[in-house]
């Protein structure tokens, strides 16, 4: 009998691509003697985000570098017809008999999120798992990093003075500014944080430091830069808690099940992708962030 080989187009960002793991293990479980291959965009950290993932017996990049516009229809028209020639390229290349393109949700948020339609509301990993055909038994997704990420992390923090017991990991810029947490309230975590005696650290890529407005001050807060997803894992796991915006960290953060405070800037993004962890918990933004700081200290007692 010969091996049947599947493939999954999974252009998405972080948070995302780990929602689609429980569907992505379901469907290994379905077609146990398949070969499952993996599309991601075209940057190394989504390589590394998948890599121990025993479920998924290979990765490949689409020629895309960055997130379909999934939202806009006339951007995601264009892009739309490179991901095709992407896919037919793939299901020569390698025998492909199967392809699911995971696309999500396909309309604007702002548009979605006043649509009383159940469909946005479910949740991403549900959703999901339906684009695939399969059940899921769980909508638990998680997380491995090698034991040299370890080494490195634990390197990290003695270079910089940072204690585990008092380790307060931050994340405040999401994947566009409505998602982001502005520097003034920023500013006032991080000042009843130290107040109260902690060490932070606050992650960044590349990307979104570069386009951060303001920095923090260095003498309050360690911040991490770089696109080493998996180096960023093993120092989430060094932390005791976390302060995130709805991101990528948020997601990687539950997946190592960590305690996590997550800011979501919409009733509807807390519904469809809430990061999911027994230690998380979401607060919802509204009115100049009255309740956030009370909420924080609640957390952390």
């Amino acid at each position: 009998m010969s091996t049947r080989k599947i493939l999954v187009v999974l252009l998405h960002g972080i948070g995302d691509c780990l929602m689609a793991l429980p569907a992505i293990h379901s469907l290994k479980r379905k077609n146990p003697k398949s070969h499952i291959t993996v599309m991601t965009i075209n940057k190394p950290l989504y390589h590394e985000l998948l890599k121990y993932d025993t479920s998924i017996n290979q990765l490949i990049f689409s020629t895309l570098k960055k997130n379909p516009h999934y939202g806009n229809p006339l951007k995601f028209f264009r892009e739309k017809k490179i991901i095709k020639e992407d896919i037919r390229k793939a299901e020569k290349k390698y025998d492909i008999v199967e392809t699911h393109f995971v696309k999500m949700f396909r309309t604007p948020a702002k548009l979605y999120s006043k649509l009383p339609l159940n469909y946005y509301r479910e949740h991403k990993t549900l959703k999901i798992a339906k684009e695939l055909g399969v059940t899921l038994l769980t909508q638990r997704y998680n997380l491995k990093y090698s034991i040299k990420d370890d080494a490195w992390a634990k390197t990290y923090m003695r270079r910089n003075n940072l204690r585990p017991t008092k380790l307060i990991g931050l994340h405040f810029t999401g994947s566009a500014k409505s998602k982001s947490l502005n520097y003034r309230e920023g500013q006032r975590i991080i000042q009843q944080l130290k107040l109260k005696g902690y060490d932070l650290v606050l992650f960044h890529d590349k990307h979104s430091y570069t386009r951060q407005e303001k920095h923090y001050d260095p003498k309050e807060v360690a911040t991490y830069v770089s696109d080493n997803i998996l180096h960023a894992a093993a120092l989430v796991d060094q932390c005791k808690a976390l302060i995130c915006v709805d991101s990528g960290i948020s997601h990687v953060a539950a997946a190592l099940n960590k305690k996590t405070f997550v800011i979501y800037f919409k009733d509807i993004w807390k519904w469809n992708s809430l990061a999911l962890g027994d230690e998380i918990k979401a607060y919802v933004y509204k009115k100049k962030g009255e309740g956030l700081l009370r909420g924080i200290r609640s957390f952390l007692q």
